[in-house]
């Protein structure tokens, strides 16, 4: 016989498994509402409309939802509306005050080329995910307008502009963003400037951006800050390498004596240009004085990339300062060029630090071991080690790294990597690489160079912190469920499918979430083999 606590359980699970199904799927249904607009039939939206004109003018009647613009495509006039996929049933109000909103009851599956009723609209989240359009009708007097309005699980970046100067590729104008997970900061709205970042995207029409907020604001739960990327995520397929490469070397960080190294934290957006639908973005922080709490007696130099003979990758001009640029050192077997982000004012004397580690490392002469790690804050170069390794990340060899050298660890250097695509098999052949499962070969060249010079020490310290790691941080099931989390999320908010609807000759067919997968389990398989022969070998 069931006893009164365990029915009156069971009692509470019914209750709670209707009101799921309730207002995921038959509160439209029965309440014939979204959002606060009827739905009603196309037939009854027919008699509503006859006799009154098509207004194509839809600037002149904007929608509000909550009290804000929504952001809006007019190549196929679609409202676009940011949901929470964690919450049951479809939130916030739309409005207008220009005439009466009504929902028709006709449903359409673009990518599926389905043709459903509201009435049999699947729940709220498969319909996110499936792209699921609605028509919305805005009735007066004398006209109508007619909507499409796809409901989207991810956040909304759109970027307006006043201004536009064609030499600098930058404009001036103002950012929006709608948030549906993070309530304090829903709504966002800032004047702004932004311009093309990057030289990768240069030859694409979906840009990388750079964008600076006339005062700082938090956005996508995020740090406080003025200063953001949004990285278009070309090169980077499936979109979850970079955030996941980030994500993984941030939790790692943490656990090491080293007194920061974290790098930026991101979330996924979609973004809106000029009333145009963009795309699937990473909205990023910035490697700066802010990200590396860095006061004024220390220094982050930038790597920008590998330095030849003639120097010729040294920027010159008006607006360059050439102090913060390195001059070539002799008698070293390569030497690459750092800019110079923090301080803001510096002297050729601020390259004396990244110089002195450029002439250990890579002295023509061989390493000084003692004296090339005296420079060095080991810990994050230890970690640095493990964590190129087990990523395979080759592109942040020669450029996209950071350095920091605090005043308050004796000016030893950090690295801080950046620009993380071409990562977990992921190569710039844009094609998964099997070959880098079982690559020895992805030591960063100083790495390789301090590894050479004293492998016994090198091998010992890597292989002690390999397993600690092992114990905690990488595991195969804890680093595929981050890019699980990921990749679900992009599928989930429909995000995905319209990516590869609006920029088909940027997706790769031949990436699948599989093969991440796949080199996880093969690459973490090998290393531990492969660091613990080394370890003995040495020791």
């Amino acid at each position: 016989m069931i006893n009164k606590s365990k029915a009156i359980l069971l009692f509470i699970s019914v209750i709670a498994m209707v009101a799921t199904l309730y207002y995921g799927n038959v509160a439209i249904n029965s309440n014939k509402e979204i959002i606060g607009v009827k739905v009603i039939s196309q037939e009854a939206i027919d008699s509503l409309i006859a006799g009154k004109f098509v207004n194509q003018e839809v600037f002149h009647f904007p929608l509000l939802y909550d009290g804000n613009m929504l952001p809006y495509d007019w190549q196929t006039n679609t409202l676009y509306i940011p949901q929470n996929m964690n919450k049951i049933g479809f939130r916030g109000e739309i409005a207008s005050d220009y005439g009466d909103l009504f929902f028709s009851d006709n449903l359409t599956f673009p990518f599926s080329g389905v043709l459903s009723n509201v009435s049999d609209m699947p729940s709220k989240n498969e319909c996110i995910r499936d792209n699921g359009v609605f028509e919305l009708y805005l009735i007066n007097e004398e006209c109508y307008v007619k909507y499409n309005v796809v409901f989207t699980g991810l956040p909304i970046i759109s970027l307006t502009y006043d201004d536009y100067n064609d030499e600098e590729l930058s404009w001036t104008g103002k950012m929006e963003l709608i948030d549906p997970y993070h309530k304090d900061n829903s709504f966002v709205a800032s004047d702004c400037s932004y311009r093309v970042r990057g030289n990768s995207t240069l030859a694409f029409d979906k840009r990388s951006y750079n964008l600076t907020l006339a005062d700082k604001k938090q956005l996508c739960g995020l740090r406080d800050d003025e200063d953001w990327a949004l990285v278009a995520g070309i090169g980077d397929n499936g979109y979850i390498h970079n955030k996941l490469s980030y994500d993984l070397w941030n939790k790692i960080s943490k656990t090491n004596k080293t007194r920061v190294d974290d790098t930026v934290n991101s979330e996924f957006v979609e973004v809106f240009y000029d009333y145009n639908y963009v795309g699937l973005y990473n909205l990023t922080e910035k490697i700066d004085k802010k990200t590396c709490n860095l006061k004024n007696s220390d220094y982050l130099y930038r790597l920008e990339e590998r330095m030849l003979d003639d120097e010729s990758q040294i920027p010159v001009g008006d607006n360059v300062n050439p102090a913060n640029y390195p001059i070539k050192c002799p008698n070293l077997t390569e030497q690459h060029v750092y800019s110079i982000k923090w301080p803001k004012d510096t002297t050729a004397e601020d390259h004396l630090i990244i110089n002195n580690f450029e002439k250990a490392v890579y002295s023509i002469e061989g390493v000084d071991y003692n004296y090339a790690t005296s420079l060095l804050n080991m810990d994050n170069i230890v970690d640095t080690r493990i964590y190129s390794n087990l990523i395979c990340t080759i592109d942040n060899w020669q450029k996209n790294a950071f350095f920091i050298a605090p005043k308050a660890d004796n000016y030893k250097l950090s690295e801080i990597m950046w620009d993380m695509n071409e990562t977990f098999g992921d190569n710039d052949a844009y094609q998964f690489d099997e070959s880098f499962i079982t690559s020895t070969d992805m030591d960063i060249p100083y790495i390789k160079r301090l590894y050479e010079a004293d492998s016994q020490d090198m091998s010992r310290i890597t292989y002690k912190r390999w397993k600690k790691l092992r114990s905690s941080i990488i595991k195969k099931k804890k680093i595929k469920n981050m890019a699980k989390d990921m990749y679900d999320t992009l599928c989930n908010s429909g995000a995905m499918n319209r990516e590869c609807a609006e920029w088909p000759e940027l997706i790769r067919p031949e990436w699948t979430i599989d093969n991440v997968y796949n080199f996880i389990d093969g690459r973490i398989d090998f290393l531990d083999d492969y660091f613990r022969e080394e370890y003995e070998r040495y020791n």
